[in-house]
């Protein structure tokens, strides 16, 4: 719009004469051969156009510095708006910004710690028994199922009894037949015994009498015990369970002729069970019978089975320098199997003591340190560590319960950086600790080594 103006002010108004561009009177005319008027040679150029005059020159520089405001302020207003809020930008950031290095921290906590042992072992039942026959014989009955449960003295099989019934027949008409024979000698004697008196017969015979009887009470005695035997023999010709537990598989059939010594089939009392395993000599002086002990296996490792110690050896192994032990577990449903592989835990002592998450350790050349923050400043502590356990560690030095420790951001940080809590959990607050670096204000210094003390 400023442009248009200025154009039409400097426009000539209707009615008023074109400038003339006629030289004057008297004037010379240019010469159009283009020399110059002292003769020499000039170069061509187009015609210049004609000047504005003066008075309109002033009236169009007037109104070009006229509008000049009205064209910047739009800009200088936005600039201004701009600038504002660039300005009020910067206080806010100014009035965000951390007053120290941004860390996460966790609180040391005092809980129940167990100093264990891990080992391996095998699962083996209390009682197994291969069943065998003590005599010859064919199979004339089976009377369980392979996995049943039976009790003590239950008759699993029966072998052919008919000759064993005929040998303890003839074995008690042996024995009546030497009964008699000692009882008519003994009465003969006690006879004889007045017919010595007498003088009525000679000592050669009543010594003669005397030892037929002998004789014949030796006859007895033996004809009892071949009875006695061929008794036990029938009485072998049942088998029985010894004991109360589950029948393995039978190696066997019903009419097989089984011999003297061959295996028939497993008895297996699987309740308790026992593990027997192996400990490094250097706990013998913490190991007793009845300590407690966690039992997994591979088919079911989410359920443990607790047990305790059973008997301890009296010596150390010296080939593998290590300690057996065994140990009872309850298996009343019969969930677990002899000979299963087991892991066992073997509880040694349990006690209070602090812990910390793992990432709370900084490990620093030959020693361990933590960071303990206190009134908004972090202070190194070297801590001596013991027990650990699943992302947490134990500080048997070094730090307290309730602390507060930083976890995360650690590494941009030095003894007594101020520090702003930017996650984690909240802690002991109170004022800056003095001292030297490296100090430790609960339980004196550590050597950062980690504690011979359980295996977890």
């Amino acid at each position: 719009m400023v442009s248009s103006i200025l154009h039409d002010d400097l426009r000539p108004s209707p009615g008023s004469a074109a400038p003339d561009s006629r030289p004057a009177p008297g004037s010379a005319a240019p010469e159009p051969s283009g020399r110059r008027p002292d003769g020499g040679c000039r170069t061509r150029c187009a015609p210049r156009a004609a000047s504005t005059p003066a008075p309109l020159a002033a009236a169009g520089r007037v109104l070009r510095a006229a509008a000049v405001p009205f064209l910047l302020a739009p800009s200088l207003l936005a600039l201004a708006a701009c600038g504002d809020g660039e300005s009020g930008s910067g206080a806010e950031g100014a009035q965000a910004a951390p007053s120290g290095t941004p860390v996460e921290t966790a609180v040391a906590r005092r809980e129940t710690l167990s100093s264990t042992v891990r080992a391996v072992g095998t699962l083996e039942a209390d009682a197994r028994v291969e069943v065998r026959p003590e005599l010859d014989g064919h199979v004339t009955a089976i009377e369980f199922e392979e996995g049943q449960e039976v009790r003590e003295g239950q008759v699993l099989v029966r072998l052919d009894q008919d000759k064993l019934r005929a040998q303890a027949g003839a074995a008690r008409a042996a024995v009546k037949r030497a009964r008699t024979t000692a009882s008519n000698l003994e009465r003969r004697l006690a006879r004889n015994d007045s017919l010595l008196a007498a003088g009525a017969i000679s000592e050669q015979a009543y010594d003669d009498l005397e030892a037929e009887y002998e004789s014949a009470e030796a006859a007895l005695d033996e004809s009892e015990a071949n009875l006695e035997l061929a008794e036990q023999r029938l009485e072998d010709a049942t088998i029985r369970a010894p004991f109360g537990g589950r029948v393995g598989a039978r190696e066997f059939h019903l009419g097989d002729y089984v011999q003297l010594g061959q295996t028939l089939f497993t008895v297996v009392d699987d309740d308790p069970l026992e593990v027997q395993f192996s400990v490094p000599e250097r706990y013998l002086g913490r190991l007793e019978v009845g300590s407690p002990v966690r039992v997994t296996v591979r088919s079911d490792p989410e359920r443990p089975v607790t047990g305790e110690v059973s008997f301890v050896s009296p010596y150390v192994d010296p080939s593998t320098r290590t300690v057996e032990l065994k140990a009872r577990v309850p298996n009343p449903a019969s969930e677990l199997r002899a000979g299963q592989f087991a892991s066992v835990v073997l509880e040694l002592e349990s006690r209070q003591g602090v812990v910390v998450p793992e990432a709370a350790v900084v490990p620093r050349q030959d020693r361990r340190l933590v960071y303990v923050v206190r009134g908004g400043t972090a202070r190194e502590r070297t801590v001596r560590l013991g027990q650990r356990s699943r992302g947490s560690v134990e500080l048997l030095s070094g730090a307290s319960a309730g602390d507060t420790v930083v976890v995360a951001g650690h590494q941009r940080l030095s003894d007594g950086a101020a520090v702003s809590v930017a996650g984690g959990e909240a802690g002991g607050v109170g004022p800056p600790e003095e001292g030297p670096p490296g100090t430790d204000a609960s339980s004196g210094d550590g050597d950062g080594a980690p504690s011979a003390g359980g295996e977890g």
